[in-house]
This record gives structure tokens, C-alpha cells and sequence, in this order.
């Protein structure tokens, strides 16, 4: 809904206007930012701006964890007490044999756990 507010009101500022450059483009787009953000709202009494400065003197930090993809996928160890994952082989506890485990595939690492439980980590193989 904001997008579309902001929409209408940029391409009405855009009309009769004409960019030699993506650059030219850029900082007009960057000032029409300003200026709407900068707009007192009728049904707040304020800027955009404004309620933000507001809202940054309680928020929270940004974490410092970049999320990290990842996919689970239900495995079940083989007799040989090895879960087959992406066409490559883990180990797992002898204890396991058999259950039903979840595993947790990243960039770097294969864990795999029996509920919340880890029971395994290991690189993930090419």
C-alpha cells in the first residue's frame, strides 16, 4: 500500500522531466525520496522521517548473524549407520540406526538431529 502512495506521487513529480544519464536519474529519484519521507502526514501530524528518529531511540541492534540458508530434509540411517544426503554419505551413532532424523544442510555443513537433539555435524562434501 505505501509502495503504491509513493508511486503515484514519484511518477506524477516525473512527468515532463528527462534524464540524460542513470545517474541524473538516481539522484532525482534519491531527492524525491527525501522529500516525500520529509512530508508531514495529514493523519499522523508527522513525517515519515520524523516517526522514524522516533522509533530509532528504541529499536534494537541489527544482529550481527547473517541469516544462513539452509534445507532440511528427513533421512533414515542404513544398516551401515549412514544417511545418504545430496549423493554423498554421513555417519551417524550406532544408537540411530534405523530412526527417523532430521537433517540440516547449509553452505558448509551437513547436522543432522534426532528431534532437538544434534547428533552429528559434518562439512558438507562436494
Amino acid at each position: 500500500k505505501e509502495f503504491n502512495l509513493f508511486w503515484r506521487w514519484f511518477a506524477h513529480s516525473l512527468v515532463g522531466k528527462r534524464f540524460t544519464s542513470l545517474g541524473e536519474l538516481r539522484e532525482f529519484t534519491l531527492a524525491a525520496c527525501e522529500r516525500y519521507n520529509n512530508r508531514v502526514q495529514r493523519r499522523m501530524g508527522e513525517s515519515r522521517r520524523q516517526r522514524l528518529e522516533e522509533e530509532r531511540a528504541v529499536m534494537a541492534p541489527v544482529p550481527e548473524l547473517v541469516y544462513e540458508y539452509c534445507l532440511w530434509k528427513k533421512v533414515r540411517p542404513h544398516p551401515d549407520c549412514h544417511v545418504q544426503i545430496l549423493k554423498n554419505y554421513y555417519s551417524v551413532p550406532n544408537a540411530y540406526r534405523g530412526k527417523t532424523l532430521d537433517a540440516r544442510i547449509t553452505a558448509r555443513h551437513v547436522e543432522i538431529f534426532n528431534g532437538t537433539e544434534k547428533i552429528a555435524t559434518h562439512p558438507l562434501l562436494a
